[in-house]
């Protein structure tokens, strides 16, 4: 699967002419990104979770001593240390007995366990669940590879230079990359009409309905973890600032104080008032700071290609934080409709709502 995902492109950028800002790739599921995936999960957990009360009383303990303590404990991922000597390097760090269990437990079953490639993440490869991260772009050119057979083209933004008469002055011709080898023609075919099927009788039929066109496609939802950040974070905070039992006026002084003695590090006005907040109150952690702000909601998917029989176009639809998948469909199938002129008026008197396609 994994060789066969990357002859696909879709653990590659596409090359289309993009530098401001650069073209971005998703990733394909590997041993590697979830590790890495694992440890940054781990350190926000931990951020959010520990605080100065975890610690013996005679230990001294400050924010910077409790951010190397998670560095220290996230390094230790890929070996997976058992129970006990986990629990014996928290002991080890100051953390009373009873937080020493609570973490370990935290960091040993909810993320050291899962840190390992199983048979649960092939599975999940197989469907498209798990560490799949994909731009509209690579899922386009993943689209445009099952309508025309496995070949794998060129990206660009430009097809002819022209001048203002419509003369051609150049003429760009698509350049083959690669083409994927099968080793039976017979799947890639049974693919394509498994996602003519979903809009045959799947979960878009009803976006397909009146369409004259048979089209391909696969309706897709994606999840996104976090909090939407908000239009000012400062703001944020301020109306805030009584739910976390700290006054603004100190908060300010405490911000002046550590832009003062930091020597730089504080140059982000939200940042360092967050940091101010957590000092003045220990108790407030990252996920209480963060627990007035709303949650992503799901992103929707539609991709595919038209006409079924003899592609002429790949499209991929993304809207952010769009629900399910079915919410894309209809602007696939309005692309669709554009590109094979069945949005042309019959006069001019026409309005856009009497258009050829019946919605």
């Amino acid at each position: 699967m994994l060789e066969l995902t990357h002859k696909f492109g879709l653990n590659d950028r596409t090359g289309i002419e993009i530098s401001v800002p650069r073209e971005r790739s998703g990733g394909i599921p590997s041993i590697e990104n979830k590790l890495r995936t694992t440890k940054t999960l781990l350190s926000r957990d931990l951020r959010r979770r520990i605080t100065y009360e975890d610690f013996n009383l005679e230990n001294e303990v400050s924010l910077e001593r409790i951010e190397e303590i998670i560095e220290e404990i996230v390094s230790w991922a890929k070996d997976n240390p058992s129970r006990g000597i986990i629990v014996n390097r928290l002991l080890s760090f100051g953390f009373v007995r009873g937080k020493a269990n609570e973490y370990t437990d935290v960091i040993k079953f909810d993320y050291f366990n899962f840190a390992r490639w199983t048979t649960a993440d092939s599975l999940n490869f197989s469907i498209g669940q798990g560490e799949h991260a994909y731009t509209p772009l690579q899922m386009n050119k993943f689209m445009e590879m099952l309508a025309n057979g496995g070949y794998r083209m060129e990206t660009s933004i430009l097809r002819r230079i022209q001048n203002h008469s419509g003369e051609i002055l150049h003429e760009f011709e698509a350049k083959l990359i690669d083409r994927i080898v099968f080793e039976d023609e017979e799947n890639l075919a049974i693919i394509n009409h498994g996602m003519f099927q979903v809009n045959e009788s799947g979960t878009a039929r009803r976006y397909f309905t009146n369409l004259p066109v048979d089209v391909a496609g696969k309706t897709g939802t994606a999840q996104k973890s976090g909090f939407i950040p908000p239009i000012n974070e400062v703001d944020y905070l301020l109306n805030n600032l009584k739910n976390f039992n700290v006054d603004e006026v100190v908060v300010r002084e405490k911000m002046t104080e550590l832009v003062k003695d930091n020597d730089g590090k504080y140059e982000d006005e939200a940042s360092t008032m967050r940091q101010a907040i957590r000092l003045l109150n220990p108790a407030i952690t990252n996920q209480i700071l963060n627990q007035f702000k709303d949650e992503y909601d799901n992103f929707a998917w539609y991709t595919g290609f038209a006409p079924y029989q003899d592609p002429e176009i790949a499209i991929s639809v993304l809207i952010i934080q769009g629900g399910s998948g079915g919410f894309a469909a209809p602007i696939f199938r309005e692309i669709v409709a554009e590109h094979m002129g069945l949005n042309l008026l019959e006069n001019e008197g026409r309005g856009l709502n009497e258009n050829i396609l019946r919605r």
